[in-house]
């Protein structure tokens, strides 16, 4: 049975008509723009093939945002604005948290609500507070000048005007560079600000640093808007080049959880659409089985773009994935206790753009589970992670990564970290370009970070290029041993490989049962051989060979320092190092 759409029909409708039909059912959106109030929803459905696709060289946009009119300002032609309660816009959204935050595009891009500094950031003073936290985090210890509550000293020179102000926030790291939070301005005292401490896990520590947004008073940039949360008006400094009339503005209104749900599904395949402007995600897979996403583009998401979740064999391919407020493609499947895999094939897909609302380990691509294959993508522009992994039984081969982890501190590409049985991991011919980090970071940023005893991963065959910043090679390892990094091209790269050693005390107490910071499955606690079987590595002493990796047979170009903290503890044979040819 084939099914047609166009924009003046009720699609969802349509859609489950389908999804609900015997046998073998096709769906054929014309070009057109499909505004959607309600989710289309496929639930159930496996009583044939369902195909969801674009007619042949057409492009339906299933849009959940509105344009609004705009008025130039009598004073600046710089600036426009809009009144929003009259657009119809009742909810105004969040202007913090991970969810149903309010956002203005301008062709497709995000715009930057106003903000003080406008490059860079800002250090908060002393930090007041009644609860002091001087809890263990991690490997880290406790620290004296750390509170609970978001009080800060602050000397911003419009500090006095923000308090006129009803609507601001900041973005912070509160105590740490590699964990970040959205927080909103309570209320301003004098030179104290004082935020919403919620989202701030790890409490404040002074001098954290940090902007203040969406502050009329702050908006002298093009690019830069405000939006009244009393009122409803918009205020916007439009970029440089905007045509009135000809550029797109939008504003995503659509507030349900996801645009399109399929669950319990099999046999469904969705081609060809375009997915716009949701205030939260665009496509949620979950206990399905057989499912495809093909030649998609999901484009100016609040949250997660797409979410693939206790599946069996999905593909997402050839998508363009972009301009997502959290994570491009969040995906967990298969089961690490029994090790069956989920069958998730990611491949040939653009993810750009990400992570743009949550600045640190929310990543392009991230899988959680066991049995993933991550080829042919590229990725680039964000913040912090590209890749991140929490999974047994994952390829990644022949992906271009470039110009990541710019943001946040001791970060990494690629990024694993907490558990010595996350294995099966191979990260094979892959291009890693411009991945140095911050210049004040502590730490640094590396292509691929591998973290707190993870161990038994296969680098090899890559090419890094520009890559590792600050105290962090191109690859670097932290507390794993057994890791092989071999026949990669290492190309101007201020550091090649960087350690940080562990104690073999540290080892011992963080490898015994319960101690890793990944949970570690019931099957190897209840003493199951079938990880053994799987990974014959595991058949030797977990606590020999403590800090031994291996670096082997790489060519190493017109780089800075080799090694950094190798404690000849590792192998290092049959690497090649030459200056650049000119």
């Amino acid at each position: 049975m084939v099914y047609y759409a166009d924009p003046s029909c009720n699609l969802a409708g349509i859609i489950q008509e389908a999804a609900d039909s015997e046998g073998d059912a096709t769906v054929i959106l014309h070009g057109g723009e499909y505004y959607i109030q309600d989710p289309i929803l496929i639930a159930d459905h496996s009583k044939g093939r369902l195909v969801i696709r674009a007619a042949e060289g057409e492009q339906p946009v299933i849009r959940g945002d509105i344009k609004p009119s705009l008025q130039q300002d009598t004073d600046d032609e710089r600036i426009y604005h809009a009144d929003l309660a009259a657009e119809g816009i009742k909810d105004l959204g969040r202007l913090t948290g991970k969810y149903n935050r309010f956002a203005l595009f301008c062709n497709g891009i995000r715009q930057t609500p106003a903000r003080w500094p406008d490059d860079h950031y800002a250090h908060a003073g002393k930090v007041f507070g009644k609860t002091k936290r001087n809890e263990v985090v991690g490997i880290i210890a406790p620290e004296d000048d750390v509170f609970s509550e978001g009080i800060f000293e602050c000397d911003a020179p419009r500090l006095r005007q923000w308090e006129k102000e009803c609507s601001g926030a900041i973005h912070a790291f509160p105590r740490f560079k590699w964990n970040d939070a959205a927080l909103e301005i309570l209320s301003i005292d004098n030179n104290t600000v004082h935020v919403d401490s919620t989202d701030a896990i790890y409490g404040f520590k002074n001098g954290f640093k940090y902007y203040a947004y969406n502050m009329l008073c702050e908006m002298d940039r093009p690019g830069e808007y405000h939006i009244d949360t009393r009122s409803g008006r918009l205020s916007w400094m439009v970029p440089s080049g905007y045509s009135h009339g000809q550029d797109e503005v939008s504003i995503p209104v659509f507030t349900g959880r996801y645009m399109l749900t399929i669950t319990g599904s099999s046999d469904v395949t969705v081609e060809g659409l375009e997915f716009r402007g949701a205030r939260n995600s665009a496509v949620l897979i979950s206990g399905s089985e057989d499912i495809s996403l093909e030649k998609c583009r999901v484009s100016g998401t609040g949250a997660d773009a797409v979410i693939v979740t206790d599946c069996k064999d999905v593909r997402i391919a050839s998508c363009l994935i972009e301009h997502s407020g959290l994570e491009g493609i969040l995906s967990k499947g298969g089961d690490r206790k029994s090790l069956e895999h989920a069958g998730y094939v990611f491949e040939n897909n653009v993810v750009r753009h990400f992570s743009e609302l949550k600045y640190t380990y929310h990543s392009g691509i991230r899988f959680t589970g066991c049995g993933a294959e991550i080829r042919g993508n590229e990725l680039y522009d964000c913040p912090s992670v590209a890749i991140g992994l929490r999974g047994n039984d994952i390829i990644i081969e022949k992906n271009h990564l470039h110009d990541l982890a710019g943001e946040g501190d001791d970060q990494g590409a690629l990024d694993l970290y907490g558990n010595y049985y996350l294995r099966g991991i191979v990260v094979r011919d892959n291009l890693w370009e411009n991945i140095t980090g911050r210049k004040d970071a502590i730490y640094g940023a590396a292509a691929i970070r591998l973290d707190d005893m993870i161990s038994g991963v296969e680098i090899r065959g890559n090419h890094f290029r520009n890559c590792g910043g600050g105290k962090f090679g191109a690859v670097q390892i932290h507390g794993g041993k057994d890791n092989i990094v071999e026949g990669n091209l290492f190309e101007s790269c201020a550091t090649v490989v960087s350690f940080s050693p562990w104690e073999e005390a540290k080892w011992t107490e963080l490898t015994a049962d319960g101690k890793h910071w990944v949970s570690t499955p019931d099957s190897i606690s209840t003493g199951d051989p079938l990880y053994l079987e799987r990974y014959p590595a595991l058949q030797k002493d977990i606590n020999t060979g403590i800090n031994r990796n291996y670096i082997l047979n790489n060519t190493i170009t017109d780089c800075g320092r080799l090694f950094f903290r190798e404690n000849c503890n590792n192998v290092v044979e049959g690497n090649i190092v030459k200056s650049l040819e000119l």
